[in-house]
């Protein structure tokens, strides 16, 4: 069963300003994990219920809710700025 994807406004407006190669990379991710959350070499972050996954330079963080099958990205990235608050 397909998961519902959900961005924020703060991620829509942080995506829309990468170069144009990236921003297909990591729609194709998100696109990925609307079949699969869980996909190869994701990441769960050990202090939140959090998940991880990279594409090339950036990190796209999310959580996931099986029940409602939702997956909300939360912040998307480039490594050094991801994890700053």
């Amino acid at each position: 069963m397909n998961y519902r994807i959900t961005l924020s406004k703060k991620v829509r407006k942080q995506v829309s300003k990468y170069p144009t190669v990236d921003l297909h990379k990591i729609h194709d991710a998100m696109l990925t994990l609307s079949q699969e959350p869980r996909p190869r070499g994701v990441r769960k972050l050990s202090d939140r219920e959090y998940y991880r996954i990279t594409v090339g330079k950036y990190r796209i963080l999310y959580t996931i809710n099986d029940d409602d099958k939702v997956v909300t990205i939360y912040r998307v990235g480039p490594r050094k700025d991801v994890y700053k608050s």
